[in-house]
């Protein structure tokens, strides 16, 4: 719930209230949202990554960072907070007073230094920094580039038909359908 209304703040920075309720109204209706109830870390890692952003577009930049920390602990993907951070105060610099400082750019690297701890964590428990991916191959995934993987979607869509790869990769239909279609609200 603090989430989304993160998320429904964040875009409030950015359009009308109808059009952020829809921002909303969007996550919650992603396929897999269903996980952000669930004990994972994909429902901490909305609120502290969405949070790392609000407030880091509302120059508060010590909450900025303690999220983004926080963003870096919970996953691994936290590494691209700071890109959207970065590319947030990019549009917002054209504004009166918004500038780098000290404050923003600890605040921006926060993300990183939350997965550096985490990795020095893993490291001095298992001796592998990178021991959380390699687990995902125990669970049969695999990762490569991402004309890799747009080209083995489309592959697989040519070969089985659009019903064959929903029924036959169903997890992996929901992902391309919802990424397609949020794709297509950006453009």
């Amino acid at each position: 719930v603090i989430a989304t209304w993160y998320l429904f703040l964040l875009a409030r920075t950015m359009m009308p209230r109808e059009r952020a309720l829809g921002v909303v109204a969007l996550i919650a209706s992603y396929p897999f949202s269903a996980y952000y109830s669930a004990p994972y870390t994909e429902s901490l890692y909305l609120l502290v990554a969405v949070g790392t952003l609000y407030h880091a577009t509302q120059h508060q930049w010590l909450a900025a960072g303690v999220l983004g920390f926080v963003a870096g602990l919970s996953r691994p993907n936290g590494f691209l907070v700071p890109l959207v951070v970065a590319l947030a105060w990019n549009r917002w610099r054209r504004l009166p007073g918004a500038s780098w400082s000290w404050p923003s750019l600890v605040a921006t690297v926060m993300p990183l230094v939350g997965v550096a701890t985490y990795s020095a964590f893993l490291y001095s428990r298992f001796g592998d920094p990178l021991v959380w991916y390699r687990a995902h191959s125990a669970w049969g995934r695999s990762y490569g580039s991402l004309v890799t993987l747009i080209s083995g979607r489309i592959a697989t869509f040519q070969d089985s038909g659009v019903l064959g790869y929903a029924f036959g990769n169903p997890y992996e239909f929901a992902n391309t359908i919802a990424g397609a279609v949020g794709l297509a609200l950006v453009v």
